[in-house]
């Protein structure tokens, strides 16, 4: 299997799961989203922030932000001011 491919063509996203963030590996830190799931009633909100700090706190900060923000904005093409250069 091609792992470059596989790493930059596939996106994965996990919410409220502890094993999420260790599978981080499998994918790929840059095609790796965590989501709230938002609005439905499994999802994290409110409580979004304490979530990714007890499942992903133990991440790297620059990791952290690409799985938390930036992989989202990079695969929609987002643009949202105040990020985007």
């Amino acid at each position: 299997m091609d792992t470059v491919s596989e790493h930059s063509q596939v996106y994965a996203t996990f919410f409220s799961d502890p094993a999420g963030g260790c599978l981080m590996e499998r994918w790929g830190q840059d095609t790796f989203m965590w989501s709230n799931d938002y609005p439905h009633a499994a999802s994290t909100w409110p409580h979004s922030r304490e979530v990714i700090t007890r499942e992903l706190g133990h991440l790297p900060k620059d990791i952290l932000r690409k799985v938390a923000r930036e992989n989202v904005i990079k695969l929609y093409n987002l643009k949202i001011d105040g990020i985007n250069a």
